[in-house]
């Protein structure tokens, strides 16, 4: 079994920090600007989170893991997405991710609820019509039984 365990948040932090804008990281030019405007830092990063680059770097770093990975089952767990919001949703990043995992097991670490087959953030936001997950928690306990 080959497991590569990913804080979801950590990734977008490692992200922002290796772009730069204006000879600076754009993580520290979002630390800037968020004291003088607040609103357009977060516009920027959730801009920054919801391109094609930020996906590319997620897509290059767990293909990198996995690269030639063909005899064991592989799991991409991922968690910190209470950390990452309202920056990046996992649904968000699961549907722009699709073609990428289509090959192993991903487990996401939720922080939520579950009921009638909807996941809800934090039990307040209703979920972007994941009708591939899975309840772990129910399954496990099915199979304890």
């Amino acid at each position: 079994m080959d497991c590569l365990v990913l804080n979801i948040y950590h990734e977008l932090i490692d992200f922002l920090k290796s772009e730069s804008f204006a000879g600076k990281s754009i993580f520290d030019s979002v630390l800037e600007k968020e004291k003088e405007d607040p609103e357009r830092a977060f516009l920027w990063v959730r801009n920054k989170l919801q391109s094609e680059k930020f996906i590319k770097y997620f897509t290059q770093k767990v293909k990198k893991h996995f690269q030639g990975e063909t005899e064991k089952k592989v799991y991409l767990i991922l968690y910190g997405f209470g950390s990452s919001f309202p920056y990046l949703r996992a649904s968000e990043l699961l549907k722009k991710t699709e073609q990428l995992i289509k090959d192993f097991k991903v487990i996401v670490f939720y922080p939520g609820s579950y009921s009638d087959a909807k996941y809800s953030l934090f039990g307040i936001l209703d979920d972007d019509n994941m009708y591939r997950a899975n309840n772990l928690n129910r399954q496990l306990g099915e199979l304890a039984k």
